[in-house]
């Protein structure tokens, strides 16, 4: 039978979808810039070292606004930068923001649009460059293209040392544009692993979906369940707001290696989950 969880004093049960940041933390943040080349970035994306947010939001721009932004590099006119944070564990760099422009030269050089087996030609400009591919280049343009640099702000958090926060209250207002990303959205790109991957098996659970209907697309299924284990095995430690609380417990336990020792024990917590 599952242990039971007292119940007295809980703390206060806030929306999925509260906002607010922890007012006492004060952070420690490196942000320093790195021009890349997009020759240099096209590989570090298909290494991975480079990669997208694990949600992976569809690409949104059409052939029009895609042809712009290519076209602005052949013409040698400015271009935004992108946000990169670089990981303390892996060295990789996630994308926070500047998804859209980076697949769009990644498709371009590859000579497919994004998502579709359509050759890549611009489209809809009044330059010499409409209707081009990368193959109708001349060596010049196509030397441009793969030389211009982009300039890239890669972030680290310094302090607290115990989660990365700061971060998620930087890719959050970073991507405020379109349709805005839901909290556990976040925290599914900023804390990828085996606890991610665990907590995504227990949403398959049988008698959850009976519980929850459906499945989110925006992940409540999962930070509900998320919530579940934080405060099982950490309520002691809880204080508003809960976005920080959730994201101090999935950065602690990212790879199922640090406290609660139960969560390690993975069978052992899926039987406990399907009594509740």
């Amino acid at each position: 039978m599952a242990e039971e969880v007292p119940i007295a004093d809980e703390p206060p049960v806030e929306d999925v979808n509260e906002d607010g940041t922890d007012e006492d933390v004060v952070y420690s943040v490196n942000s320093f810039g790195a021009d890349f080349l997009v020759d240099g970035l096209i590989s570090r994306l298909k290494s991975g070292d480079i990669f997208r947010p694990s949600f992976q939001r569809q690409f949104v721009w059409t052939i029009p606004q895609a042809s712009k932004f290519i076209e602005s590099i052949l013409l040698g006119l400015p271009i935004p930068g992108i946000f990169l944070y670089r990981e303390d564990l892996t060295r990789k760099h996630l994308i926070i923001d500047g998804l859209q422009r980076l697949t769009t030269i990644s498709a371009f050089a590859a000579g497919r649009f994004p998502d579709s087996d359509t050759v890549f030609k611009l489209d809809k400009l009044k330059s010499k460059f409409d209707g081009s591919s990368i193959d109708d280049l001349d060596q010049s343009d196509s030397r441009r293209f793969y030389d211009t640099a982009i300039h890239a702000t890669i972030i680290q958090q310094l302090e607290p040392s115990d989660d990365s926060s700061s971060i998620y209250y930087i890719f959050e207002r970073l991507n405020t544009g379109g349709t805005p990303l839901q909290p556990q959205e976040i925290r599914a790109a900023l804390y990828h692993g085996r606890f991610q991957d665990f907590l995504i098996e227990l949403n398959t659970n049988a008698l959850w979906r009976k519980i929850f209907g459906p499945k989110n697309k925006r992940g409540k299924d999962l930070e509900l369940i998320l919530r579940f284990l934080a405060f099982r095995y950490t309520r002691e430690a809880y204080r508003a707001p809960m976005k920080t609380f959730l994201n101090r417990f999935m950065a602690a336990n990212r790879e199922l290696i640090r406290q609660p020792p139960q969560l390690m024990e993975k069978d052992l917590a899926l039987r406990r989950f399907k009594w509740i």
